[in-house]
């Protein structure tokens, strides 16, 4: 059973269906044969194509959205970055893990000073002594 939910504005760089998902099953259901242009038949294709999805591939969208992440919190939230090759491939091959959510100390001071600085600037003034550092 599918349900279709709403979604927040956002960037459309951490959106991870507009990311890879819709992208690739969309490309996988126009590769499938004995397509044609009418709604049924290009309905059918897009399900058949979302079952036969590889997990792994989401494995893999999943990480390439935490990269995106660190590297908007580490561009004060802007998406003017390049985006790095972290070999998503590789690590998972070797050592069997493919998404890496984790932020470093120094990035996660970053981000909390960027929120303060624009928090301030918007007059909102946060009052976080006494709640755990991220």
């Amino acid at each position: 059973m599918f349900t279709l939910e709403t979604q927040p504005p956002q960037s459309p760089d951490v959106n991870l269906c507009d990311l890879s998902f819709f992208w690739s099953l969309n490309k996988a259901s126009l590769s499938l044969k004995n397509r044609h242009y009418n709604l049924e038949v290009m309905q059918a294709a897009v399900i058949r194509a979302f079952w036969d999805y590889p997990k792994e591939n989401l494995s893999r969208q999943c990480a390439c959205m935490y990269i995106i992440f660190r590297e908007i919190l580490g561009n004060g939230g802007k998406t003017d970055y390049a985006l790095p090759h972290e070999g998503i491939r590789k690590r998972a091959r070797e050592e069997g893990i493919v998404a890496d959510p984790l932020c470093t100390q120094e990035l996660t001071l970053k981000a909390e000073e960027h929120i303060m600085r624009l928090s301030e600037s918007q007059g909102i003034y946060v009052d976080d002594s006494d709640e755990e550092s991220i």
